[in-house]
């Protein structure tokens, strides 16, 4: 599901994927299971699965990492491909 301007706008089979705001999760084509809340929250990702990204700019670099957890904006922003990674607050985990 999803909720604003190009939110899951490449997503071709990915599926139980949640994107709330401007370009959520845009680039999305077989993730599965990720959850982003806030503009540009996962905007890169097209295979990475069962991410959470709520804040603006959360995971956003992410493409093909898994199973992280980003709180706060900009939190894990320049996440690529990291797995298992946990960033709570204001640009936790930026670099």
């Amino acid at each position: 599901m999803g909720i604003g301007t190009n939110a899951l706008y490449s997503n071709t089979i990915g599926s139980d994927n949640i994107g709330l705001g401007v370009n959520v999760l845009r680039s999305n084509t077989t993730g599965f299971s990720n959850i982003g809340i806030g503009s540009y929250a996962l905007t890169n990702n097209t295979t990475g699965a069962a991410n959470i990204a709520i804040g603006q700019n959360t995971l956003a670099s992410n493409t093909t990492g898994g199973i992280n957890m980003a709180i706060g904006n900009s939190a894990l922003n320049f996440n690529t491909t990291g797995i298992n990674n946990i960033g709570i607050g204001h640009h936790s985990l930026l670099f």
